[in-house]
């Protein structure tokens, strides 16, 4: 890939010229085998010192001189505010102009200011159209800025995937934490069923012990009550018997003690007869009873 070069613009010498733009040129040439020899501090100081020594003339390319050491050191908007400086003197040479601008797209493209540097290339190309630096280094910035904006774009999308990502990491996290929190409260209902289970089992057992024990409490008294009645029907057997060995006392009812009166009544009345009859026919002694 070709690399952003600068033009220095080379130096006539005017042999006609006093002596003082003699002085100025010589500071101009020293600055330039300075620059050259990418001794760019101390060719920025001849410069300097050209123009500070300048009658008016050679100002123009003193300052893109200066302009093109501080682009070397890396001090971009310093270089820029010198090449715009020439503008104004060479406001009447196309292709001097087209030279600037070209140096100023190429320290706006260093600075990152891209859409600047595409602005620059082609007012450098508008000024002259054969200035094929301008026009490479125009498709180069143009490229430049298709990269960056597709790197932008990658950026954001991977940004959004990143945060996607930590969305669905951190909905995955929740998810596990709410699987865990059931998981624990599954947990914990199944060690309250057990203990709940455990409890009636208990409980169960405790009924059926106190069913048994009842039970057997019952057949202990049925038992018992059994044997009362048994002993109290032997009692009542022996009572039965006692009185079966005991002489009989026969009891009449009224009517049958009326016939027996009766019958004796009839009895004594046929007596007294048979006595009267005896009288009738003898005395008998007196026996002192009276019938």
């Amino acid at each position: 890939m070709k690399n952003f070069s600068f033009l220095l613009v080379s130096l006539f010498l005017f042999y006609s010229f006093a002596a003082n733009a003699q002085s100025t040129r010589l500071l101009l040439q020293k600055g330039t085998k300075n620059y050259e020899a990418k001794n760019y501090t101390k060719a920025e100081s001849q410069y300097r010192d050209a123009i500070a020594e300048d009658n008016g003339k050679d100002l123009a390319i003193s300052n893109f001189n200066l302009g093109d050491a501080l682009y070397q050191q890396g001090k971009y908007d310093e270089a820029i505010k010198t090449w715009q400086q020439c503008l104004g003197e060479w406001s009447g040479e196309p292709q001097k102009l087209s030279d600037v601008w070209y140096n100023q797209g190429n320290a706006l493209l260093q600075s990152g200011k891209i859409d600047e540097a595409i602005d620059a290339y082609k007012q450098s190309l508008r000024l002259n159209a054969q200035n094929n630096e301008a026009r490479y280094n125009l498709t180069f910035a143009k490229n430049l800025k298709k990269q960056q904006q597709e790197q932008q774009q990658e950026n954001q999308q991977d940004q959004q995937n990143q945060e996607n990502q930590q969305e669905q990491n951190q909905q995955n996290q929740d998810q596990q934490q709410q699987n865990q929190e059931n998981a624990d409260k599954n947990e914990q209902n199944q060690q309250q069923n057990n203990q709940s289970e455990e409890k009636e089992e208990k409980q169960e057992e405790q009924q059926s012990q106190q069913q048994k024990e009842e039970e057997e409490q019952e057949e202990k008294q049925e038992a018992q009550n059994a044997h009362a009645s048994e002993a109290e029907q032997q009692n009542t057997d022996q009572q039965s018997d006692t009185l079966n060995a005991m002489p009989q006392v026969m009891t009449l009812s009224r009517e049958q003690v009326d016939k027996i009166l009766e019958g004796v009544k009839n009895d004594e009345r046929r007596v007294q007869e048979k006595l009267s009859d005896r009288k009738d026919g003898q005395q008998m002694p007196n026996s002192g009873k009276d019938w």
